[in-house]
């Protein structure tokens, strides 16, 4: 499958998760739009306003951002929630948000 399905199979489960809420949907696309453009965004504010937009929903949608990432940036959730993001020619990750309110089934 390709990168361009791919992103738009993960844009429309984003769609489906919010379809009672459409202006988390809508908001998430503004954030989508803004880092592709990078007019204000790096990799972490991505993650970190997606993050912060999903709250309370599964990771599977954090995770999913991934593919939009720049090449050796990556996401990692661990923990009770705390999502991690990689950044390229560091071994180390960085924490940016924790969510200890999701549970292991929503992985």
């Amino acid at each position: 499958m390709s990168d361009f399905q791919d992103a738009i199979n993960y844009i429309t489960k984003v769609k489906r998760e919010y379809e009672d809420s459409p202006h988390i949907y809508y908001k998430f696309i503004e954030i989508l739009h803004m880092f592709e453009s990078q007019d204000v965004f790096n990799p972490a504010d991505l993650i970190l306003r997606a993050a912060t937009l999903f709250e309370g929903t599964n990771k599977t949608l954090i995770l999913g951002l991934n593919p939009f990432l720049p090449d050796g940036y990556e996401i990692e959730i661990h923990g009770c929630g705390t999502i991690y993001y990689r950044v390229p020619r560091r071994k180390f990750l960085t924490p940016i948000y924790q969510n200890c309110s999701w549970s292991a089934a929503a992985a």
